[in-house]
């Protein structure tokens, strides 16, 4: 087990692939020309980055070719955008023949697949249990939809063990690996001091707080503005305009967060091994809204449905709705 696992926000709503289902859209439309060919395709119970390997050997081609614009979660079915470039050539004519993969769309642009460059991701989960309560389910529902819940970062980004931290520790003091593994590594830590750090603000009840001097980041954008602490911008937090944040830890840290810094100071061993890398000032809303939400039950249990912006986790919304039901 490791010795730096994060919240337990690990979940028995994946008894079966077709109980987690996700529909990423990207945030722009291809032109259908270009050197660049996306393929959407359908993954089940595979990783984004065992799909990308595939798809790099299909096209014959560096791994540093493929592109993805996030990674999603190996359990469960996803329909997922790749591009691949492939100047002056083409794609084989026969998909790869993978236990997993399905293509559903290919088509061309001109620029490569970015990350983040996704509009929403759907979501449908599956609940399974018997005498789930309906009433309680509802009233649970309208407060997710009116207040949001913490914006924790998801299991999955610490690793299929939840040793991502442990292994930083090991492998970043010096030792050389790959750009990839080592970028992965690095947002584990930052990730996990994170999800601490807000995890004493839910504790303290002031995660939705607005402190005078400390950012508020509009919703579905990475624009901020400096809290004045007025009545007008508690208003905007309630409406969902805007969120308090938590900075992640960097070189460029600013002003006070009696949270924050408790955590940092806690682990001087991951914020010590963090201060050798040029990690640039990054904020995370403290609160995650969904949005199309809804759902549905049957004797076999519950169906939920909602989109959620890039960079939020399905998991963490399950969290607060079924820690109310069990």
């Amino acid at each position: 087990m490791s010795a730096y696992k994060s919240l337990d926000l690990d979940l028995d709503f994946k008894a079966y692939p077709e109980d987690f289902l996700v529909e990423e859209e990207l945030s722009f439309s291809c032109s259908g020309e270009g050197e660049h060919f996306y393929i959407q395709i359908r993954k089940t119970q595979l990783t984004t980055l065992s799909v990308a390997e595939q798809l790099s050997k299909w096209a014959k081609v560096s791994p540093k070719n493929i592109s993805y614009a996030g990674l999603k979660d190996k359990q469960g079915i996803t329909d997922q955008w790749f591009s691949i470039w492939l100047p002056g050539k083409t794609l084989p004519e026969r998909p790869p023949n993978v236990t997993g993969i399905e293509f559903l769309l290919i088509t061309r642009h001109s620029k490569k697949l970015k990350r983040g460059s996704i509009k929403e991701n759907r979501f449908t989960v599956r609940l399974r249990g018997e005498n789930i309560d309906s009433e309680l389910i509802s009233n649970r529902l309208e407060l997710i939809k009116m207040n949001g819940v913490p914006n924790y970062y998801g299991s999955q980004r610490f690793g299929r063990n939840q040793d991502n931290v442990d292994v930083a520790l090991l492998h970043l003091s010096g030792q050389k690996i790959k750009r990839q593994e080592r970028s992965i590594l690095i947002s584990s830590v930052r990730s996990f001091l994170y999800n601490l750090a807000l995890s004493m603000k839910v504790k303290d009840n002031t995660w939705r707080e607005v402190v005078t001097g400390q950012p508020l980041q509009l919703f579905g954008s990475r624009s901020w503005f400096v809290s004045e602490g007025s009545q007008e911008e508690v208003d905007r937090v309630n409406l969902g305009d805007c969120s308090p944040t938590t900075e992640l830890y960097s070189n460029e840290l600013v002003g006070y967060d009696t949270q924050r810094d408790a955590i940092f100071e806690s682990f001087p061993e991951l914020t010590d091994l963090l201060e050798k890398f040029d990690l640039k000032r990054d904020l995370r809303p403290n609160i995650l809204r969904p949005f199309n939400l809804s759902y549905s039950m049957d004797d076999a249990g519950l169906t939920v449905k909602f989109s959620l912006l890039t960079g939020a986790y399905a998991t963490s919304l399950l969290r607060e709705l079924t820690n109310k039901i069990n």
